[in-house]
């Protein structure tokens, strides 16, 4: 019984408020970076988030991080699952390695530099498989990885 009181007591409504406003406040800035190009989509921080949340294992922010790349996927004009599939490969396979090598220092910057070469790779093949033309300058990810390494190096650096 002392535990269902603990419970109830730690369960407000300030983590789900928290959520909420982490999923407006994407969801609006990814409204005004598909209208602005100068705003990246932010897939590198979002990569962050999605490793941070499958590593805290919070169901829930898991699964608002998971919605917010569906929202970037059907702005940006995305196949479906692309950055899901793309976010798993990274964290299970490519950041699984690089941990090996005990660069935690870099792994931040490393990990937007891979999503928007691993995003750009994924592009050009299924551009490939379709037939399909790719409208995307490499000259744009380029500095769209270096906005968010400069906005990662800020926030780690900070805390």
């Amino acid at each position: 019984m002392q535990t269902l009181s603990n419970m109830r007591r730690d369960s407000s409504y300030s983590q789900s408020l928290k959520n909420i406003l982490l999923l407006l406040g994407l969801f609006v800035y990814e409204c005004l970076a598909s209208m602005f190009v100068y705003l990246p989509p932010l897939l590198g921080v979002l990569f962050l988030l999605f490793r941070h949340y499958d590593q805290k294992e919070d169901f829930w922010q898991f699964c608002i991080i998971i919605a917010i790349m569906f929202v970037v996927e059907i702005f940006y004009d995305m196949p479906l699952w692309l950055l899901f599939v793309l976010f798993v490969v990274l964290r299970y396979i490519v950041i699984a390695w690089l941990t090996h090598f005990n660069v935690k220092y870099i792994i931040h910057i490393a990990q937007v530099i891979l999503t928007y070469i691993g995003l750009y790779v994924a592009l050009v093949c299924i551009s490939i498989i379709t037939h399909a033309t790719l409208d995307l300058n490499p000259i744009v990810l380029v500095y769209y990885c270096l906005f968010e390494i400069v906005l990662v190096s800020i926030y780690e650096y900070t805390i």
